[in-house]
């Protein structure tokens, strides 16, 4: 059911005033529409300063009614204010009030509920467990709820007052006279015609609300009234019912004498004789025009973005289903635009978050303006996502329409103080019917060409492909296989030896994840590392290659006559939270009883990213039990003489795209030798990586660079392939008793 049916079905509910469970059903209603965890109504007991419900609502259904005195509570304050909300924090404001620390409230939302002569007759009251999200709806919602309690506790009230003094009116009158003084006390108006249908009775209520004087009504006819916006049919059908069943309840408009029209919810009931006559014709408005409003606000709100005014993600699926499933324009083409800005998280943090709402608020603007002519949808969709829905536009045509748009959009713009912002955005286009013919699918392929624009460059145009269904398919496969693999731990650790270039000795290794799958097959790590740091499960696969990598490196050590020592790649995301990544490393390295000093942790520059005093915190433990710490693809990233300096680094290790150049380039020379120099004089020792030849190995050396590591001495070995490289090429370094044992074996 829309928005706007549920709040027809509640009007119509609430001006039902003669159910005995009106408040009930009021409560409940008003519990839906606020999600508050318990709402209730309640009467004031002025003289006693209590108040006393009349129902409770809370997430299970009705809850018990209860009394309570109001000094000290937020309910003793509503009768100073409209609404009162206070979205949390509630308690701290009103540490006297048992109520709200029994319950576990943290807001408070109420209304004082007035009579006709503006005296309060009760409250209306929602309470939250948690803060209030959506205020302003909340604040409508009790406006809409209000004006419907206070006239029912009003009524009540005065046919509470009329019961007492029943018996003495029964004596004096048993005819119209009683319900006439009944009808004076109703802030609704009311009508009462003769046999006639010639009006004999108007209440004050209903003076002021048509601007007649009462003069002037009595003895008309009440379509005096009668605005004349609706049909004849429609009060031929009417008085249909009226006549067959007594009774008639619905939606009328009325004009004032002003010529003014306002909406009234009516009833008109019939006093039939014994002869089967109307004798009179009672009719009670109510003028629902503030609720009207509200609702049409509450829905408006439902299907629309608060900050642009623009359609939501949820009106947006709508309207694009309604034309793909009706087709009532006949259109053959249609195409899905999604537009996102480039770097607009850089532009809140910069300028602030009161210059992107402006920017996202300009932009909506543009995107009206753009497409004033054109037979389109245009959302906001989230934060600073757009879309537009095309119909009728082929992929030609759809691509004049973006890259025009793309042009219109890309200009200058300016902050709250005058600043000016460079924006450039990304476009992913969908076509219906040829990328998909239902809304989801269309949408998801709009939504993968807007990342492949954005992994492009940006500040482009990318159109759906059937390369990026495959891509995504086989992205969302290994995905899954990667969750599958370290649960399985089917991650293997490769070993690459370090060699220090002075002596040729082995040094280190360093471990590197290998995997191949029994579904996918073998998958190189520049396919799977970033899969699996997308979808944060790079730490699964950095504790799979830690463990085995330890495990083969006990096995070799023992075997050596010196141990050597171990890298470990590990993602800095690790040590950006709590400690558990780090103490997992300890745990590990004290279970194998191996010496933390030779254990080297390899951090990637380009991973460096916020909370780094977090980071230096838990890098500076692991060094101070022994740990080295390593930056590996020195060079690469933005910032690496800032990292120096923050992060307590051992080891530099220069990326191979330096080390292949130097040969024949003067430029990566100078670097290279730049990089060692400034390493040394930071006290940090140097690691060359993708060492290939021979040249390169010398010009290290004459450089002074500490380490070397590459296809030169060995490519990533298996576990069991590593003491047969050692005995190759470093036997020295092998333990004599297992060359004996070996000998002795042959």
């Amino acid at each position: 059911m829309s928005n706007d049916n549920k709040l027809h079905t509640i009007a119509h509910t609430l001006s039902n005033l003669s159910s005995e469970n009106y408040f009930s059903h009021l409560v409940s209603l008003l519990s839906e529409v606020t999600n508050a965890d318990y709402t209730f109504i309640a009467t004031i007991d002025a003289e006693n300063n209590t108040a006393k419900s009349l129902a409770v609502h809370g997430k299970m259904g009705p809850e018990d009614n209860f009394s309570y005195p109001l000094s000290g509570t937020p309910c003793a304050d509503l009768s100073h204010r409209e609404v009162c909300c206070i979205p949390q924090g509630i308690v701290a404001l009103y540490p006297d009030d048992p109520l709200l620390k029994e319950m576990c409230i943290d807001a408070y939302v109420g209304i004082a509920l007035r009579n006709t002569a503006k005296v309060v007759v009760g409250i209306l009251v929602a309470l939250y467990k948690s803060p209030v999200v959506s205020r302003e709806i909340v604040e409508v919602a009790f406006h809409f709820f209000s004006a419907p309690a206070a006239a029912e506790i009003e009524r009540r009230n005065h046919e509470n007052s009329l019961l007492l003094n029943a018996n003495e009116l029964r004596k004096k009158n048993f005819d119209l006279r009683i319900a006439q003084q009944v009808y004076d006390f109703m802030s609704d108006g009311v009508i009462v015609t003769n046999s006639h249908n010639d009006i004999i009775y108007v209440n004050d209520s209903l003076i002021a609300m048509s601007g007649y004087e009462r003069h002037e009504l009595i003895g008309t006819n009440p379509r005096i009234l009668n605005s004349g916006l609706r049909p004849q049919s429609f009060y031929q059908e009417m008085w249909s019912d009226i006549e067959a069943n007594s009774f008639w309840q619905g939606e009328l408009i009325n004009r004032k004498k002003t010529g003014e029209t306002y909406p009234v919810v009516t009833a008109i009931s019939a006093l039939i004789s014994a002869n089967g006559s109307a004798l009179n014709h009672i009719a009670v408005h109510r003028d629902v025009t503030s609720e009207k409003k509200a609702r049409e606000l509450i829905a408006f709100q439902a299907s629309h973005d608060y900050l642009t005014g623009l359609i939501n993600r949820y009106q947006f699926y709508s309207e694009i289903e309604s034309k793909l499933e009706e087709n009532t324009n006949g259109f053959n083409y249609g195409s899905i635009l999604l537009t996102d800005f480039d770097n607009f998280k850089v532009i809140n943090n910069v300028h602030g978050h009161e210059a992107g709402d402006q920017l996202l608020k300009q932009f909506a603007r543009q995107l009206r303006s753009f497409c004033a002519e054109e037979d389109v949808s245009i959302s906001r969709l989230n934060g600073d996502q757009f879309g537009i829905f095309c119909t009728n536009k082929n992929r030609t045509d759809t691509s004049v329409f973006a890259r025009e748009l793309l042009r219109y959009v890309n200009i200058q713009h300016k902050t709250p103080e005058g600043k000016e912002i460079s924006i450039t955005v990304s476009i992913g286009i969908s076509f219906f019917p040829h990328d998909a013919e239902d809304c989801r699918e269309l949408f998801t392929c709009a939504e993968q060409a807007l990342e492949h624009a954005k992994t492009s460059g940006k500040n482009t145009i990318a159109f759906y492909s059937e390369e990026m269904k495959s891509r995504a398919r086989r992205i969302d496969l290994l995905r899954q296989r990667i969750i599958r693999a370290i649960k399985e731990e089917s991650f293997e650790a490769y070993y690459q030896p370090i060699i220090e270039t002075k002596t040729r000795n082995l040094s280190h290794f360093e471990a590197l994840a290998r995997w191949t799958d029994d579904v996918v097959g073998q998958v190189y790590p520049d396919e799977f590392i970033p899969v699996s740091e997308e979808f944060g499960l790079i730490h699964g696969i950095s504790e799979c290659v830690t463990k085995k990598a330890i495990a083969g490196l006990l096995v070799i050590n023992a075997k050596l006559t010196t141990p050597i020592g171990l890298s470990i790649n590990r993602s800095v995301r690790e040590f950006m939270g709590d400690d558990e990544h780090c103490s997992k490393i300890v745990e590990m390295i004290e279970r194998n009883k191996i010496d933390p000093t030779l254990i080297s942790i390899e951090l990637t520059e380009s991973m460096m990213v916020n909370n780094e005093a977090v980071a230096k915190k838990q890098l500076e433990h692991l060094r101070s039990l022994g740990f080295s710490i390593s930056m590996d693809d020195f060079g690469t990233g933005y910032s690496s003489l800032g990292y120096l300096k923050k992060y307590p680094f051992d080891y530099i290790k220069i990326d191979r795209s330096f080390v292949s150049d130097m040969a024949e380039q003067q430029e990566a020379y100078i670097l290279v030798k730049t990089i060692i120099d400034m390493a040394h004089n930071f006290g940090m020792q140097v690691i060359a990586e993708g060492v290939e030849t021979l040249d390169q190995m010398d010009m290290l050396e004459v450089l002074n660079c500490d380490y070397v590591q590459g296809y030169l001495f060995s490519p990533p070995m298996a576990t069991d392939k590593l003491m047969g490289y050692i005995a190759s090429h470093h036997a020295q370094q092998i333990s004599p008793e297992i060359e004996e044992m070996a000998a002795a074996g042959s």
